[in-house]
């Protein structure tokens, strides 16, 4: 009896052993197909780095490239005509009305931002003036009188002192008689008082902020360093 029931044990065992090789043999399959699954995966991969593009890709990728250019191109032009126009430019000195302190041909940059009725005097602006841009000082404000007499600049009644041009202005022009300034009106000399045509002369008046450009904020010596 011993020995039938040890057979049976036996038996038992062995098909349990056979049942659980038997289940574990489809995991075992499906893990050599994932393996083949990767491996032409990868194969793929592989073969799809080596490809050569084809003449009609290699097209498609210039002129991608070319848009992307033609772009950058474009959005820095915009950018810069708007600087220009509402920011900042500039600007360089022709002749010599403004010496000593600018020479000819002497660089300087006009910012366009600050509002053009609220220069202060002794200001250096660019404006429209006889058909060609003009580089003065400002020395009447708006709302202001001026008048030249006897040399000396004269401003609502008061001696004007500067140390631009400490001599005595030959040339009053049209500031002889007293000249009223509107609101938005700038009387302008230039530096170089002997040799400037400026708001004594009727060609140039007194300059409306319509007709002004900007105010110079910088100056480059003719070495390219800041003065």
């Amino acid at each position: 009896m011993k020995n039938d029931k040890n057979n049976d044990d036996n038996n038992i065992i062995t098909e349990s052993a056979e049942k659980l090789s038997a289940e574990e043999m489809p995991v075992e399959e499906i893990s050599k197909t994932e393996d083949k699954v990767n491996v032409e995966s990868d194969n793929n991969e592989e073969s799809g780095e080596e490809r050569e593009l084809t003449d009609e890709e290699k097209r498609a990728l210039t002129m991608t490239e070319m848009l992307k250019y033609l772009r950058s191109i474009v959005i820095t032009f915009i950018l810069t005509s708007l600087f220009v126009l509402f920011v900042a430019q500039p600007a360089r000195v022709n002749g010599y009305s403004m010496f000593p302190t600018f020479n000819d041909k002497q660089l300087t940059i006009i910012e366009k931002i600050t509002n053009k009725a609220k220069y202060n005097r002794n200001d250096v602006i660019v404006f429209k003036g006889n058909n060609e841009y003009l580089i003065k000082r400002v020395i009447g404000l708006p709302g202001d009188k001026v008048k030249i007499e006897n040399g000396m600049i004269y401003i609502n009644g008061e001696e004007f002192t500067e140390d631009v041009y400490p001599n005595l202005i030959g040339y009053a022009g049209r500031a002889e008689n007293e000249i009223t300034l509107t609101e938005k009106e700038y009387f302008v000399m230039g530096d170089n008082r002997e040799n400037s045509l400026d708001s004594r002369y009727e060609q140039i008046g007194n300059v409306n902020t319509s007709d002004i450009i900007g105010r110079v904020i910088f100056v480059f010596g003719k070495t390219g360093t800041f003065e």
